[in-house]
């Protein structure tokens, strides 16, 4: 089904499973949403689907910015996507309002995504502020979001969210970056685990140890190689949650040169 507001298209598909409300918007929808939201017809979407483009600038996020402040109170957006690809390539004070308005808003899932930006400088140099989080599932796989105004979202959904589920990759970290942003972090509800392969097999191991991770993934691709170690002889210690294990051979190599798991396995993918 498709929807016109305002002269703005809206897409509506409907998910098979579970009669999931998707709205996908675009540069051009986002003051329409304004508009739509203070309409009778309004109805919450369940989903929400923002595909960025080179256009995109502060005036489409600090719009989303605003939905996202009207929602207070209200029955959030469950599941927020962004998405992008196409663009921007750089962060700004616009995205880091959208973002905090979205984690305001009762958000419970959280997806960004981008492609690679070359010549960025990423940081962990974020501001800690406290806020109340419902955020569940927190999916990052975009440097925009380690950048200069970003970050202080980052650091601080990371230290003030329930997160069950937490995937950062494409993050454009350096591995001594990652050793200092895996040490901080305390997330005793977390369940699924994502990262990239920059991340040091030594930090990572540290981190499951203190933790509950039951799902591992490490990714790798064509911007980010497999952080290598010179790995020094040492007991192994015994990681008793995980139950799935899926990386790259040479991972799971080093891995299980730093710890055991329980036998027989349930579940590795290489």
């Amino acid at each position: 089904m498709e929807c016109y507001l305002g002269g703005s298209k809206f897409q509506d598909t409907r998910v098979a499973v579970g009669e999931s409300d998707w709205r996908v918007l675009r540069d051009k929808d986002c003051e329409a949403l304004l508009v739509w939201r203070h309409t009778k017809s309004f109805k919450m979407p369940r989903v929400l689907w923002f595909a960025g483009s080179r256009w995109t600038g502060d005036h489409q996020f600090r719009a989303l910015s605003v939905f996202f402040n009207l929602l207070m109170g209200l029955e959030p957006v469950q599941q927020v996507h962004l998405c992008l690809y196409a663009g921007p390539t750089q962060d700004s004070p616009g995205l880091l309002s959208c973002l905090e308005s979205i984690q305001a808003s009762g958000c419970q899932e959280l997806h960004c995504s981008g492609g690679a930006c070359t010549g960025i400088q990423t940081s962990l140099n974020g501001c800690v502020y406290h806020c109340t989080s419902n955020l569940r599932v927190l999916r990052v796989d975009s440097p925009l979001l380690f950048m200069c105004w970003t970050v202080s979202f980052m650091v601080t959904a990371l230290h003030n969210t329930p997160l069950q589920h937490l995937a950062l990759t494409n993050t454009g970290l350096t591995p001594a970056e990652w050793t200092a942003l895996m040490a901080l972090l305390k997330l005793p509800q977390l369940n699924v685990l994502e990262v990239e392969a920059r991340c040091p097999i030594p930090t990572l191991v540290g981190f499951l140890l203190r933790h509950q991770v039951q799902e591992l993934c490490v990714s790798s691709d064509k911007h980010h190689s497999t952080s290598r170690v010179k790995l020094c002889p040492q007991p192994r210690v015994f990681i008793p949650s995980l139950v799935m294990l899926n990386a790259l051979a040479e991972v799971i190599t080093t891995m299980m040169h730093l710890m055991d798991v329980p036998k027989p396995f349930p579940s590795l993918a290489i």
